[in-house]
Order: C-alpha cells, then sequence, then structure tokens
C-alpha cells in the first residue's frame, strides 16, 4: 500500500485516519459518494481474464469421508486443500484465479421447503467455507492469486471465529484481489472431472457501476 502523505504526517493522524486500502485508498475516499477512486467500474473496463484452476473439495471430502453440509460451521483446513491440490494434479502458478467447489448447489437443490423456512430463521447462519488463518493468508499471497471464487456463501467460514483475523479483510481491501461467492461449479466441476484436467481459460466482465462493490461474474470456462 502506498499514501501521498510521509511517514511523519500519516504518524500524527489520529488512529483510523492512518489506515489506508488498496493502492493507498484512505477512510474518507471511500466514505466521499462522488469518489470513484475505487470500484468495480475498473475491473469492468479491464475484465477478470487468465487461467483457472478447480480445488474440488467436495469431490475430495467424499473420497475421503469427510462428511459435513455447507450450511454448517465446518472449516475447510488448509492442509487439505493442499492435499486435494496433490491427489488431483493442480499445479498453481502466479495470476491463477483460484476456484474451490465445496458442494452447496445440489445440497440447497435437495433441500425441502420446511428446510429452507428453517434456514431463512436462523438469527445467525452457519456457513462452511475456509478456514481463516495467517497461514492460509500466507499461502494466498505467496501463491499469487489474481481472484478467487467459491459456491460457498462467504469464501471463508461464516461467521468469523476470529473477527480480527478475516480473509476478506486481506483479500478484497488489502491486496485488491476479487472475491466470487455462491457461484455454480456443478458444470465446471462435471466437465473436468470427464476430461482429467483441473486447469480453464476464464473470462468475467463485472457490471460497468461507478463506485460499484459487487455484481454478477458474467463468467465462462473455456476448455
Amino acid at each position: 500500500m502506498c499514501s501521498d502523505k510521509t511517514e511523519a504526517e500519516v504518524a500524527a493522524l489520529p488512529r483510523d485516519e492512518q489506515r489506508v486500502w488498496y493502492g493507498g485508498t484512505t477512510a474518507k475516499e471511500i466514505l466521499d459518494p462522488t469518489n470513484s477512486r475505487i470500484g468495480i467500474h475498473h475491473w469492468a473496463a479491464q475484465g477478470i481474464v487468465g487461467r483457472g484452476v478447480l480445488l474440488d473439495y467436495a469431490a475430495y471430502a467424499e473420497r475421503h469421508g469427510i462428511d459435513f453440509s455447507a450450511f454448517s460451521d465446518h472449516q475447510i483446513k488448509l492442509v487439505d486443500l493442499l492435499k486435494c491440490a496433490e491427489e488431483d494434479g493442480v499445479e498453481f502458478r502466479p495470476g491463477d484465479i483460484l476456484f474451490m467447489r465445496i458442494g452447496l448447489v445440489p445440497e440447497w437443490n435437495g433441500y425441502s421447503r420446511e428446510q429452507r423456512q428453517a434456514y431463512k430463521a436462523q438469527a445467525v447462519p452457519l456457513h462452511a467455507g475456509l478456514e481463516a488463518t495467517e497461514d492460509v493468508a500466507r499461502w494466498m499471497w505467496d501463491s499469487h492469486f489474481a481472484a478467487v471464487a467459491s459456491d460457498a456463501v462467504s469464501w471463508e467460514l461464516f461467521p468469523a471465529l476470529n473477527p480480527r483475523m478475516q480473509l476478506h479483510q486481506y483479500l478484497l481491501p488489502s491486496w485488491g484481489v476479487p472475491i466470487g461467492e455462491l457461484f455454480d461449479l456443478e458444470g465446471l466441476a462435471e466437465i473436468c472431472r470427464r476430461l482429467g484436467r483441473t486447469s480453464f481459460f476464464v473470462s468475467s466482465v463485472p457490471f460497468n457501476v461507478v463506485g460499484g462493490v459487487s455484481s454478477a461474474p458474467n463468467a465462462v470456462a473455456i476448455f
């Protein structure tokens, strides 16, 4: 991160004003509705395009007898994710767009009306996802992922076990790495299984909304 101020000027600021986000963006800039320094319109102008790789954790869990629900406090451990990559022959390269499948879509589609109503009635619903640890953050940084996405509701476990350690805070505001959530990865996983491969070309063009913070992915995988 960077800032136009000198170190002495930054140190003299109140603590909340010292913090900067991606590209040196300040809290004042974020709160200014007329400021368009950051937003999905920048992604829309360039597109999110690159080599995608799939980690099919749902299939890995089934092979190893790991029984879990996508609507639970199940943590996906980094050690299991790396074993999944090893077993499936996934090779990471700088700039990869990482997809992680946990099997949420078929589970939700199999829910009865009563189960869906019970889910809606929860004060704090549980969502399985990647464990939020320093080791995971370091792995993602060292892997140089350009973007990450999953069929999970929140990419990482929700609610967070440690509010002071959330992967979202590293990926989005600090590193400028897009996070995709609630992707339907069933067709992608089926093609990967059929072709015996885990990499593909990805093209995503977010909505061109100035200052926007989210968008449908408008994504396609090409083999």
